[in-house]
C-alpha cells in the first residue's frame, strides 16, 4: 500500500494523552506504508520521522461559547478543504479521535477515499448526560454508521453503541505498550500505593475514587493512592481531598510526561480504573506489563482483557461504596501473585510494538489486489495460550 491519511482532532492542552496515542498508531502505520500523511490541529507534540508529512491548522478557544463556536467552524471548513486538495480516490484514511470532524468526513466520502472511522468509549453514556454529549453521540454514530470500516482497539469497544455494520466490516486495530515502559522483573519493589491514570472528569469516576479509597483508608490506614492526569475535575478533586482532610494519603499528581510514566506506575501495587465508558485504556495494558493488576469497570475493551479474578478484578459498580469493597478483595487477595503475573503475559505478547504492526497488516492487508479483514477474539486467545 502506498500511503494512508490520518485525521484527528485538534489536539487539547489539558490532556495530552491523545498525544501519546496518535504518536503510537503512527509508529505502527509507518511500519506498513510507504507514507503517511497526518491531518490535524495543535499538533505540536506529534513525532516527526521520516515518511510522515504533517498538516497542521492552528486551532484557538475562547472563554466565549459563541466565538467558541466560531473558532471551531473556521477550523473545520480549512481542515475541509485541505482534506479536499489531499486525500486521493480509494486512499485509506483513518479518522482517529476524530468524533469533531464531520466536514473532513465529508471530504473523505466526497473524493471517494475509504473511510475508516474509529470508535472508542460511547461519550453519550459518560457522566452526567447533556445536549451536547447527546449531539456528539448523533454525529459519532452517523460517522461510524456512513465510515467504509469501522476500527476499535477490541471486539466489546462496539457492544456501547448501535451500530448498522456487518462484521467484515469492523477492524480490530490495537496499540501497544511502548519501549519506555518496560516490563520491571517480578518481585520488583512496590510500596502500598494504589494508581490512577485518567482525564479528570466525570465519567472516571475519580470523585468517587477519592471518596471510596478513603473509605478503605479508614480500615487499612497503611495504604495511599496517586493520581495522575489532568481535566476539568482536577480543582474539585483537591477541593474533596482537603475537605476529607486526605492529603497525606490521597495525592494528586497532575499530567506526567509520558517517558516518565512508568517511574510512578512501577511502584504500583494496583491500577483503579473505574469508568462509565471505554474503548482499550493504555493505561492498563501499560500496567498490566509491569505486574500491576488493574481493578476495573467491565466496559469496553476492558471486558475483553481482564478475567475477574485471574489476570484482575471487576468492579460491579463504580460507587465510592463498591470501589472500597473491591479495593479489599484485590488487594487482600490470596492469590495476588498468580494475578499480577497473569496481568503481564496477558499483555507480553499480544501488545508488542511487533505484534501491533502484524496485526495492523492483517487488518487492512492486500493479497494480490485483494483486501482482507480478519476480527479478533482476545479472550478466547488468552484461554487457547495457556496464559491465564
Amino acid at each position: 500500500m502506498e500511503r494512508i491519511v490520518v485525521v484527528t482532532n485538534p489536539m487539547p492542552k489539558n490532556n495530552r494523552s491523545s498525544e501519546v496515542t496518535i504518536n503510537k498508531l503512527l509508529s505502527i502505520i509507518l511500519e506498513s506504508v510507504e507514507s503517511t500523511i497526518l491531518l490535524g490541529g495543535n499538533l505540536a507534540g506529534i513525532i516527526e520521522r521520516q515518511h510522515l508529512y504533517i498538516r497542521n491548522v492552528a486551532y484557538k478557544n475562547s472563554d466565549s461559547k459563541l466565538i467558541k463556536i466560531l473558532y471551531y467552524l473556521l477550523f473545520q471548513i480549512k481542515m475541509f478543504f485541505i482534506a479536499m486538495n489531499l486525500i486521493r480516490k480509494d486512499d485509506e484514511v483513518f479518522f482517529w479521535i476524530a468524533d469533531k470532524m464531520i466536514l473532513p468526513f465529508f471530504a473523505a466520502k466526497l473524493k471517494q477515499a475509504k473511510v475508516n472511522y474509529f470508535l472508542y468509549g460511547n461519550v453519550g453514556i459518560e457522566g452526567s448526560r447533556s445536549r451536547i454529549t447527546a449531539l456528539s453521540e448523533k454525529v459519532i454514530l452517523y460517522m461510524a454508521n456512513h465510515a467504509d470500516h469501522i476500527c476499535v482497539e477490541s471486539p466489546s469497544v462496539i457492544k456501547q453503541w448501535k451500530i448498522k455494520k456487518n462484521k467484515a466490516d469492523i477492524r480490530i486495530i490495537h496499540l501497544y505498550v511502548d519501549n519506555c515502559v518496560a516490563p520491571r522483573t517480578q518481585g520488583t519493589p512496590k510500596n502500598n500505593t494504589v494508581g490512577m491514570i485518567c482525564r479528570l472528569t466525570e465519567g472516571k469516576r475519580v470523585l468517587e475514587s477519592i471518596h471510596g479509597f478513603n473509605e478503605f483508608y479508614k480500615k487499612f490506614p497503611e495504604w495511599k493512592l496517586q493520581i495522575v492526569g489532568n481535566g476539568k475535575l482536577f480543582d474539585k478533586c483537591v477541593e474533596k481531598i482537603d475537605g476529607l482532610q486526605a492529603k497525606n494519603h490521597i495525592q494528586m499528581l497532575g499530567w506526567i510526561e509520558h517517558e516518565h510514566i512508568a517511574d510512578i506506575t512501577s511502584t504500583w501495587i494496583l491500577l483503579l480504573l473505574p469508568t462509565d465508558t471505554e474503548g482499550l485504556p493504555n493505561a492498563l495494558i501499560e500496567s498490566m506489563v509491569q505486574y500491576t493488576p488493574a481493578l476495573a469497570s467491565p466496559v469496553g475493551g476492558i471486558c475483553d482483557i481482564i478475567i475477574d479474578g485471574k489476570n484482575g478484578w471487576l468492579l460491579s459498580e463504580s460507587t465510592a461504596e463498591e470501589i472500597a469493597k473491591g479495593l479489599e478483595r484485590a488487594l487482600y487477595s490470596n492469590n495476588y501473585e498468580m494475578v499480577s503475573l497473569a496481568a503481564y503475559h496477558t499483555i507480553e505478547n499480544q501488545f508488542s510494538f511487533v505484534s501491533s504492526v502484524e496485526n495492523f497488516k492483517e487488518q487492512i492487508c492486500f493479497v494480490d489486489g485483494n483486501e482482507k479483514t480478519k476480527t479478533i477474539d482476545y479472550r478466547e486467545h488468552l484461554r487457547e495460550g495457556n496464559i491465564l
